[in-house]
Protein backbone atom coordinates (compact mmCIF):
# COMPACT_ATOMS: atom_id res chain seq x y z
CA UNK A 1 0.00 0.00 0.00
CA UNK A 2 1.62 3.46 -0.93
CA UNK A 3 0.84 6.15 1.85
CA UNK A 4 0.97 10.08 1.44
CA UNK A 5 -0.29 13.04 3.48
CA UNK A 6 -3.60 14.69 2.84
CA UNK A 7 -5.58 17.59 2.73
CA UNK A 8 -8.77 16.32 3.21
CA UNK A 9 -10.43 16.63 6.23
CA UNK A 10 -11.78 14.08 8.52
CA UNK A 11 -15.32 13.68 10.59
CA UNK A 12 -15.89 12.08 13.29
CA UNK A 13 -14.70 8.99 14.94
CA UNK A 14 -16.15 5.43 13.20
CA UNK A 15 -13.18 3.11 14.98
CA UNK A 16 -10.15 2.49 17.22
CA UNK A 17 -6.84 1.24 17.16
CA UNK A 18 -5.20 0.01 20.02
CA UNK A 19 -1.95 -1.19 21.82
CA UNK A 20 0.40 1.01 18.98
CA UNK A 21 2.62 4.26 19.49
CA UNK A 22 2.95 7.19 17.66
CA UNK A 23 6.14 5.74 16.33
CA UNK A 24 5.18 2.91 15.57
CA UNK A 25 1.79 5.00 13.22
CA UNK A 26 4.63 6.94 11.67
CA UNK A 27 6.46 4.14 10.75
CA UNK A 28 3.35 2.49 8.55
CA UNK A 29 2.63 5.87 7.40
CA UNK A 30 6.80 6.74 6.44
CA UNK A 31 5.50 10.28 7.54
CA UNK A 32 4.98 12.39 11.22
CA UNK A 33 1.49 13.84 12.21
CA UNK A 34 0.69 16.14 9.18
CA UNK A 35 -2.50 18.08 10.30
CA UNK A 36 -2.76 20.71 13.14
CA UNK A 37 -5.62 19.66 15.25
CA UNK A 38 -7.26 21.18 17.83
CA UNK A 39 -4.13 21.78 20.47
CA UNK A 40 -6.11 21.55 23.96
CA UNK A 41 -7.60 17.92 23.03
CA UNK A 42 -5.09 16.35 20.11
CA UNK A 43 -1.15 15.98 20.09
CA UNK A 44 -0.86 13.35 17.03
CA UNK A 45 -3.24 13.62 13.84
CA UNK A 46 -2.69 12.24 10.57
CA UNK A 47 -4.76 12.67 7.32
CA UNK A 48 -3.34 9.78 4.93
CA UNK A 49 -4.40 9.18 1.53
CA UNK A 50 -4.08 5.21 0.93
CA UNK A 51 -3.23 4.13 -2.80
CA UNK A 52 -4.30 7.64 -4.42
CA UNK A 53 -8.18 6.11 -3.70
CA UNK A 54 -9.22 6.24 -0.31
CA UNK A 55 -8.72 8.84 2.82
CA UNK A 56 -8.33 8.28 6.37
CA UNK A 57 -7.77 10.06 9.38
CA UNK A 58 -5.97 8.76 12.70
CA UNK A 59 -5.45 10.93 15.93
CA UNK A 60 -5.04 10.71 19.27
CA UNK A 61 -8.41 12.38 21.66
CA UNK A 62 -7.62 13.75 24.89
CA UNK A 63 -4.24 11.28 25.86
CA UNK A 64 -5.49 8.39 24.41
CA UNK A 65 -1.69 7.66 23.27
CA UNK A 66 -0.44 7.75 26.61
CA UNK A 67 -2.97 4.45 26.56
CA UNK A 68 -2.04 3.31 23.20
CA UNK A 69 -5.10 4.16 21.73
CA UNK A 70 -5.81 6.15 18.88
CA UNK A 71 -9.27 7.16 17.16
CA UNK A 72 -9.67 6.68 13.52
CA UNK A 73 -12.04 7.50 10.56
CA UNK A 74 -12.39 5.94 6.95
CA UNK A 75 -13.18 2.52 5.02
CA UNK A 76 -13.16 -0.28 7.75
CA UNK A 77 -11.67 -2.67 5.39
CA UNK A 78 -8.53 -0.58 4.50
CA UNK A 79 -8.26 0.39 8.39
CA UNK A 80 -8.09 -3.68 8.93
CA UNK A 81 -5.72 -4.37 6.33
CA UNK A 82 -3.23 -1.60 7.80
CA UNK A 83 -3.59 -2.00 11.48
CA UNK A 84 -5.09 -5.75 11.98
CA UNK A 85 -6.37 -6.65 14.89
CA UNK A 86 -5.75 -3.78 17.00
CA UNK A 87 -8.44 -2.18 14.88
CA UNK A 88 -11.94 -2.15 15.72
CA UNK A 89 -15.03 -0.75 14.23
CA UNK A 90 -17.41 1.43 16.46
CA UNK A 91 -19.95 0.80 13.62
CA UNK A 92 -21.76 -2.33 13.57
CA UNK A 93 -21.07 -4.20 10.05
CA UNK A 94 -24.59 -2.97 8.52
CA UNK A 95 -23.90 0.28 8.49
CA UNK A 96 -21.83 0.69 5.40
CA UNK A 97 -23.22 -1.94 3.45
CA UNK A 98 -25.47 -0.56 1.07
CA UNK A 99 -29.17 -1.29 0.83
CA UNK A 100 -31.55 -1.06 -1.47
CA UNK A 101 -33.94 1.64 -2.26
CA UNK A 102 -37.90 0.91 -2.55
CA UNK A 103 -37.24 2.32 -6.39
CA UNK A 104 -34.98 -0.78 -6.94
Amino acid sequence: MKFTPSTVFGSSRQGVIRDITEQEIEEIFGFPPNVDDDPHKVVHSWAVDVDDTYTIHVWDYKGSHMFGEFSVCGDPVILEMIFGDRYQCDRPPFAYARIPTWQE
